[in-house]
C-alpha cells in the first residue's frame, strides 16, 4: 500500500527499443497539471533496449519525479509489473512509450475517481494520429461500448479500453492479484487485465475527457491482424472460468456464455477459420437465443466480408469487425 505522502499518481511507461518516441512521452507525462499538494511520479521501465533508449531516458536523470528501471528483455508485461512495483503513487496511470498523454488526463482521471465507487477504475478517450502528421487526428473507432459500473459483459466482447486511457487505484489493481500483466503476453496483456479486474467486481468509471493520444505508425504490435486474434483466442480460454464466477455473482448466464462465443467467432474469422467461426455462432445462439441479432450481425458481416469489393466498403463506413485499437485510415 502507498505509504502517507506519496504522490497522487504515478506513470509507468515501459519502453523497448523506442528512442525515437520515449522522450515526447515521458515530457507529456511530466507536463501534468495535478491539484494542489498532490505530487507526481514518472516509472520508466527500460525492457533491455539496444538503441539510444538508454541515454533518452538518462537526460531526465535530473527531475526527482522520474525513476529510471532497467532489465533484460522480458516482454512488455513484465516491465509494466516491474514498473509497478517500484510506483508509489496512489493510483497508476499507463502509457506506451509511444503515446502522449493530454494536458490534463491525470486531473480528469482523479475527478472521475472522487466521485466513483472505492476501487473504481476510471477511463477516459483518446484520440489517435498517424507518426509524423500529429495535427492531423484520424478517426476514431466508432460503436464502441462504454460501461458505467459493471464491465465483464461489454469487455468480453472487444477490448473498448486502451491502456492509456486508465487512472486506477492501487486498491483496484491488487484485485488482479500479485501479478497485474500476465508476463508472456506482448498483445492484448491489458484486456487480459480488464477482463480479471471487472470480474473481481472492480467498478468501470467513464469520464469524457480526451486523456490520451494513441500514435499510429508501422511497429504498432496491432496493426498484425493475426497475432491479435490469435492472442485474443487464448485470453478467452485462458479466462474461460471468469464467465462462470461472473454469472454465479450477477446472474445473466447464458448472455454471458452467448458472448465469450461471439467473441470467439470473431476471432476464428480473423484467423480463417469460417468453419469453427460459424460453429461458434450456433453455440452462441444455443447459449442464448435472445443474442439473435449480435449473432446475425456476426455472421453478415462474414459472409458480407468475403466478397472483396463489399468488404472494402464495409471497412471505409466501419462496420467490418475489427481490432477496436485500430482507427480507421491506419495502416494495415
Amino acid at each position: 500500500m502507498p505509504a502517507p505522502g506519496s504522490p497522487a499518481v504515478s506513470v509507468v511507461i515501459p519502453v523497448y527499443d523506442q528512442a525515437a518516441y520515449v522522450g515526447e512521452a515521458v515530457r507529456s507525462a511530466l507536463a501534468q497539471s495535478l491539484p494542489y499538494g498532490e505530487g507526481l511520479e514518472v516509472v520508466v521501465v527500460d525492457d533491455g533496449s539496444r538503441d539510444e533508449t538508454p541515454r533518452v531516458v538518462a537526460a531526465f536523470a535530473s527531475d526527482p519525479r522520474v525513476r529510471r528501471l532497467r532489465q533484460e528483455n522480458r516482454g512488455r508485461s513484465s516491465a509494466r509489473n516491474a514498473g509497478l512495483a517500484a510506483a508509489s503513487g496512489r493510483t497508476v496511470a499507463f502509457l506506451d512509450a509511444d503515446d502522449l498523454l493530454e494536458p490534463g488526463a491525470l486531473s480528469a482521471g482523479l475527478a472521475a475517481l472522487s466521485g466513483a465507487p472505492p476501487g473504481a477504475l476510471a477511463y477516459g478517450r483518446v484520440a489517435y494520429f498517424r507518426d509524423g502528421a500529429p495535427g492531423e487526428p484520424l478517426p476514431a473507432p466508432r460503436g464502441l461500448p462504454r460501461p458505467c459500473g459493471r464491465a465483464f459483459a461489454a469487455l468480453l466482447r472487444a477490448c473498448f479500453l486502451p491502456v492509456c486511457a486508465v487512472l486506477v487505484p492501487r486498491e483496484g489493481l491488487a484485485a488482479a492479484g500479485a501479478a497485474a500483466f500476465r508476463d508472456g503476453l506482448e498483445r492484448l496483456e491489458d484486456w487480459d487485465l480488464w477482463l480479471r479486474l471487472a470480474a473481481a467486481g472492480v467498478p468501470f468509471w467513464p469520464h469524457e475527457a480526451v486523456v490520451a493520444r494513441v500514435r499510429v505508425h508501422a511497429r504498432n504490435t496491432t496493426l498484425d491482424g493475426r497475432a491479435m486474434a490469435e492472442s485474443k483466442l487464448g485470453i478467452l480460454e485462458g479466462n474461460r472460468p471468469l464467465v462462470a464466477e461472473v454469472a454465479a455473482r450477477e446472474g445473466r448466464a447464458g448472455r454471458l456464455r452467448s458472448s465469450w462465443h461471439l467473441s470467439r467467432a470473431q476471432a476464428l474469422r480473423a484467423l480463417g477459420s469460417p468453419g469453427a467461426a460459424d460453429l461458434a455462432v450456433v453455440r452462441a445462439l444455443a447459449a442464448d437465443p435472445t443474442n439473435l441479432c449480435a449473432a446475425l450481425v456476426e455472421a453478415a458481416r462474414d459472409a458480407l466480408a468475403r466478397v472483396r469489393p463489399v468488404g472494402r466498403w464495409l471497412a471505409r463506413v466501419g462496420l467490418r469487425g475489427r481490432d477496436p485499437y485500430t482507427p480507421d485510415g491506419a495502416a494495415r
